[in-house]
């Protein structure tokens, strides 16, 4: 859209200026001059074109869309980046109550605490409990089924006490193993909170500082604009330098596209920070 406007304003420049060459007022260089804005914005603005449509085949790409699938990109004509930026302790305290990779770490102290207990229990005595039925066969023509039954018919049972007292250290070595363990999964915890308070503190650090730049940028533009509105101005009218003129068309193309890129990373920004306070990202 931004090149697409600059073709248009040349190819109104360069005919304001063929009007004043045919009246008088301009040279035939200026004309020139204008022919070879207008030729660069064209060029411009193909080279755009053909970046957005290697975007859409690498967007494709990434959603795994067929190759003759069409769609576009809506184009909004504005992006709202001046939003309110959630305050730091909010956003830090939601992530760290939330955040996946922190509950992840909580889940692995908690293994880990498992696994300690089931080290110890190495130490206990167990109860073992056995029982067993059988029968046997005798060949009697007086044993009738109730004999065979009443006679060669068995029953045993037993409980066995097994008491760990001489295990060759193979207890107290899984119960250290474990508890280091667990020691470490304390640490990743930690260490994990920590990053993930200092990953939202540069994210909202980030936000601050795009958003100042996307006030600074506005100011920028508007300036330059109004400047360059004269300009233009002067230029339908003949009262113009072309030096001067081109300088300060330069400085609204620099000031449009610091304008463009400061609102798209402000709003980029803001987006990245509110995604730890659970937001998904939308641009």
């Amino acid at each position: 859209m931004y090149n697409q406007d600059l073709v248009k304003t040349s190819t109104a420049q360069l005919a304001q200026t063929q009007h004043l060459f045919e009246v008088g007022t301009a040279a035939k260089k200026d004309v020139a001059q204008f022919q070879a804005q207008l030729a660069g914005d064209h060029y411009n603005l193909i080279t755009a074109q053909n970046a957005e449509r290697q975007d859409k085949i690498t967007l494709k790409q990434l959603l795994q869309l067929p190759a003759t699938h069409v769609f576009d990109v809506v184009k909004p004509d504005t992006v709202i980046a001046d939003q309110a930026i959630p305050d730091l302790q909010t956003v830090q305290t939601y992530a760290l109550q939330n955040r996946p990779e922190i509950k992840n770490a909580e889940l692995g102290v908690r293994i880990a605490a498992f696994d300690v207990d089931k080290a110890k229990s190495g130490y206990l005595p167990t109860l073992t409990l056995g029982a067993g039925i059988g029968t046997s066969y005798a060949n009697d023509p007086t044993y009738n089924a109730f004999k065979q039954f009443d006679n060669n018919f068995y029953q045993q049972g037993g409980l066995t006490l097994s008491v760990p007292i001489f295990t060759n250290r193979i207890n107290k070595t899984n119960v250290a193993k474990a508890k280091i363990q667990a020691i470490q999964s304390d640490l990743a915890l930690e260490n994990t909170k920590t990053t993930l308070a200092l990953t939202t503190e540069k994210a909202y650090i980030t936000a601050q500082n795009s958003q100042s730049q996307l006030v600074s940028a506005i100011e920028q533009l508007k300036y330059n604009t109004e400047v360059y509105r004269i300009a233009t101005q002067e230029l339908k009218i003949g009262v113009f330098n072309i030096v001067a003129f081109y300088q300060q068309r330069n400085l609204y193309v620099q000031a449009m596209q610091s304008y463009i890129q400061a609102k798209y990373n402000a709003a980029l920004a803001a987006r990245i920070y509110s995604f730890y306070l659970g937001t998904p990202i939308k641009l």
